[in-house]
């Protein structure tokens, strides 16, 4: 808009910013000089001069002084309030970290933390049992954990690594029995767990462990806000909000220290299941913790685990063979298809958008198969549900994307050569060479988000 007429008091913008260099992202106006802003809305781009013709006496007016002005960044796809408190409390150590480190590490933190009945952190590369000749993972942590219990996750969030008081204080031993959809490492000779504990198993683990504070969850949301806006992020998913995370969210909104736009994905119960969710707790929850800056229509589901060394993400084809895994091991599917079209038919149907962690191209063609159902029984498409991690797909599924109105949710952060990248092709193999087909996708018009 250019040379705007004067406006009234009544009809004249909140706020004014001028004297700037502004990239729209608007195609007949891709850079300007001013913008005028009123209720939460652009009224006006333009020149300065014709843009401050929108003021008002109660507008506020900004002087970029030559300041760039862009729109705001969103993050699709994170889990940032978890990874805030992991920089301020837990035992923190990056996935490139050699034994050496992870030794020095933890004695720092005890040092600092003499207290802590527990050491809680993370995250070790997924490899790096394979690249350290540890031959028992928890009689290692013993000899570095000076007495305390340690239990520290891997680089995926899919996989823990327990010393021997933390398995004797949750009580695991060489008589308990694998949990559905897990594994218990054990030592070969004595049957006894030797420290490492797979999907479910790492999920049942951590149910037991003690929580951080409601003191602590506030302190990671001002954190994550703080690294958020430093970045130029104005909105984000939290792709996995439990609810000491939404009531988090809600405390820090309320007190007007929230200055994003968040989506909390609600947290549903991770791992093997075949009975349908409680939908009504899920509706309760997302009215309970609404706020004005925190959106709770969305709801997360795990549809299988990771295609990294420990293999647990679906797949159509068999992995790469390997002597810890059955001959044609193919991972592990978390919810059949029948039991995820009946949760995303009622979730439809009260509302919520559905995020759907599918690292595998079976859990990719499952879910996609009971959002085509889902559709046909709630009788609406409008809700865009997102298949995360989407790095296998199958040539027939990739333009069921755009018939089906799902979103292929990408992650960019993995794409590039890394540890966690390399351990997932060691275990894929040649179908490698297709991983992450992102132009596939674009040309068949599907929906793509990045995270």
């Amino acid at each position: 808009m250019t040379n705007p007429e004067p406006q009234s008091e009544k009809h004249s913008a909140d706020t004014i910013l001028f004297n700037g260099f502004l990239y729209t992202v608007e195609q007949d106006q891709p850079t300007v000089e001013a913008v005028a802003i009123r209720d939460g809305k652009i009224m006006a781009l333009g020149a300065s001069e014709d843009i401050r013709k929108l003021a008002g006496e109660k507008t506020h007016l900004i002087d970029l002084q030559g300041r760039m002005v862009m729109p705001g960044l969103i993050d699709g796809h994170c889990h940032p309030t978890k990874g805030a408190i992991a920089d301020l409390f837990s035992c923190k150590f990056a996935f490139s970290a050699t034994a050496e480190d992870i030794a020095r590490i933890l004695k720092e933190y005890v040092g600092k933390n003499p207290d802590a009945d527990w050491v809680i952190g993370g995250r070790w590369d997924s490899s790096f049992f394979e690249n350290n000749d540890m031959p028992s993972p928890r009689k290692w942590l013993d000899s570095h954990s000076l007495g305390k219990a340690v239990y520290l996750r891997d680089i995926t969030g899919h996989n823990g690594w327990a010393n021997t008081r933390a398995l004797q204080l949750l009580g695991l031993d060489k008589d308990t029995k694998d949990p559905a959809g897990g594994t218990i490492i054990r030592d070969p000779e004595t049957g006894e767990p030797n420290g490492l504990l797979i999907e479910e198993a790492d999920v049942s683990a951590r149910s037991w462990l003690p929580d951080w504070t409601a003191e602590q969850y506030r302190a990671g949301v001002l954190e994550m806000v703080r690294i958020a806006n430093g970045f130029g992020i104005t909105g984000m998913t939290d792709a996995d909000a439990s609810e000491p995370l939404l009531k988090a969210y809600q405390d820090t909104d309320q007190a007007g220290m929230l200055s994003l736009h968040l989506a909390a994905s609600i947290t549903t119960p991770y791992g093997a299941r075949e009975t349908p969710l409680d939908y009504d707790h899920i509706e309760a929850l997302r009215d309970q913790y609404v706020s004005d800056h925190v959106d709770t229509r969305f709801v997360k589901i795990y549809e299988d685990g990771v295609p990294t060394g420990a293999r647990t993400a679906a797949m159509l084809v068999p992995y790469m063979r390997h002597e810890d895994f059955p001959e044609d091991f193919t991972g592990l599917l978390h919810v059949d298809e029948s039991t995820l079209t009946k949760d995303l038919t009622e979730l439809e149907k009260r509302g919520f958008t559905v995020k759907i962690h599918t690292a595998g191209d079976r859990a990719v063609h499952v879910s996609l198969n009971a959002i085509e159902k889902a559709h046909a029984s709630s009788g609406r498409s409008d809700l865009r549900h997102e298949l995360a991690h989407a790095g296998l797909v199958a040539p027939a599924d990739i333009p069921r994307f755009q018939q089906l109105n799902a979103v292929a949710d990408l992650s960019p952060y993995i794409w590039f050569p890394s540890p966690i990248m390399q351990s997932a092709l060691d275990a894929i193999g040649e179908r490698a060479k297709h991983y992450w087909p992102i132009r596939d996708l674009l040309e068949a018009g599907a929906p793509v988000l990045a995270g």
